[in-house]
């Protein structure tokens, strides 16, 4: 159902019928889901660094042995739980040291305080109250947690109550393994670096957050391109049909799953004397959508993957914008991602039989320029070259790549030379 939110509402919405709320009803008493609309509009902006609080929310380890740190801007508060009497490794300068080591600068922004306990629960209550007091004592402005570890929501919140009344976002975590000496010391190296990229993660997740108009407490720790790729899809199959999407994945994949046709590739095994050039293939998928034919049997998510391909890709190209380039690189792994929640194997099987008219469409525009496909697939390209030495080679294929993109059929595709031989064999 949050899910299903997001992808009707996004960040804003507003109540379809605001009359209701003066006939005795009050805002208070709630709203249903079928009672709002998205609306991009907002009576206030909201800046996501400066009108937002944070703290970030650290742990590592285990009860026997662990490390929970929290960050209220400038300051760290590190608790290690370590519940026998083996020596405290380190202290305030130690951190700061650390922090100057791993940002490559001297670094006086950044306060350190050190707190030893014998449990995980007096490490949860002491957390509990540095965040109630924070919450507290500091300025106005919402306050959102962070966390980035691997304990789950309700553990967390059941350690740290507190959590309860603040909303959550989550950061995308690596297991983090003790070794058996001076395992304090190796947690706090790690907490150093994770402190250090904190502030452009908390950029970027805002910047995502207002490209996709998904709520920032709703985005993926981990993965989150395909989930934005999957809301602007069922976004826009709703806008353009008007029928409700397949949210959660066509049940066609259980039935029809083993019926995919095999990935295409071209390969021409033997040995090649001359120069050979490797290249990456880019965009291929994605080129292929944009270039299918939208006849009248065309399908309604054939067209509506082609109008948000060449969207992502003329913001790419004429805004710069990291955003949509991520959904781009990202495509074909998204449409056959059977976990994703807008996977359809009619879609999946569509992407393969135009990925492999397209690999051919790309052999037979090389091989018209006198040039043999040792191997072709939607990410590689192999070819011998009629030419003998090496810079007459690269003009040739400066020449080639021209051809490519100027071509009706490769609009969007792009090469690129990966590696030269001399002489190759291939098997």
């Amino acid at each position: 159902a949050v899910d299903l939110a997001t992808m009707r509402l996004g960040c804003v919405a507003e109540v379809v019928q605001k009359d209701a709320f003066t006939k005795g009803r009050k805002l208070a008493d709630g709203v249903e889901l079928g009672e709002l609309r998205m609306t991009a509009q907002c009576p206030y902006v909201f800046s996501f660094g400066s009108d937002f609080r944070n703290v970030s929310i650290y742990s590592s380890g285990s009860a026997e042995r662990g490390l929970l740190a929290l960050t209220f801007g400038s300051t760290t508060v590190v608790i290690i739980v370590k519940p026998n009497r083996s020596p405290q490794e380190f202290s305030e300068g130690i951190m700061s040291r650390l922090l100057t080591q791993a940002s490559g600068r001297e670094r006086e922004d950044m306060v350190f305080r050190i707190e030893y306990v014998r449990s995980m629960e007096a490490a949860g209550k002491l957390a509990n109250a540095e965040i109630v007091s924070f919450r507290n004592s500091s300025g106005a402005g919402a306050l959102i947690s962070c966390y980035e570890g691997p304990l789950a929501s309700s553990d967390l919140m059941r350690m740290i109550p507190v959590l309860k009344a603040l909303p959550q976002i989550r950061r995308g975590h690596s297991t983090v393994e003790y070794p058996l000496m001076q395992w304090q010391t190796y947690a706090a190296q790690h907490l150093v670096d994770r402190i250090l990229g904190f502030d452009k993660w908390w950029s970027e997740r805002g910047s995502l957050s207002q490209y996709a108009h998904i709520p920032v407490g709703n985005l993926y720790a981990d993965d989150v391109n395909l989930q934005i790729a999957d809301v602007f899809f069922a976004r826009s199959f709703e806008r353009c049909t008007k029928q409700l999407p397949w949210w959660g994945g066509d049940s066609q994949v259980l039935v029809l799953g083993e019926e995919l046709s095999p990935q295409f590739q071209i390969s021409n095994p033997g040995f090649y004397g001359g120069i050979v050039a490797k290249f990456k293939v880019f965009h291929l998928p994605v080129n292929a959508i944009h270039t299918v034919d939208e006849g009248g049997k065309s399908e309604d998510f054939t067209r509506v993957l082609k109008s948000l391909v060449s969207r992502w890709y003329s913001d790419a190209a004429r805004n710069a914008s990291t955003n949509a380039d991520a959904l781009l690189l990202n495509f074909y792994r998204w449409i056959t991602d059977t976990t994703s929640s807008m996977y359809s194997h009619r879609v999946h099987q569509l992407m393969r039989v135009l990925v492999q008219n397209s690999v051919s469409s790309l052999a037979k525009e090389m091989e018209r320029h006198n040039v043999k496909v040792i191997y072709a697939s939607k990410d590689d390209l192999i070819l011998s070259l009629p030419k003998r030495d090496k810079v007459a080679a690269a003009g040739f294929v400066q020449t080639l790549k021209n051809i490519v993109r100027k071509s009706e059929k490769f609009p969007l595709l792009q090469l690129q030379e990966d590696c030269w031989f001399e002489q190759f064999s291939f098997v």
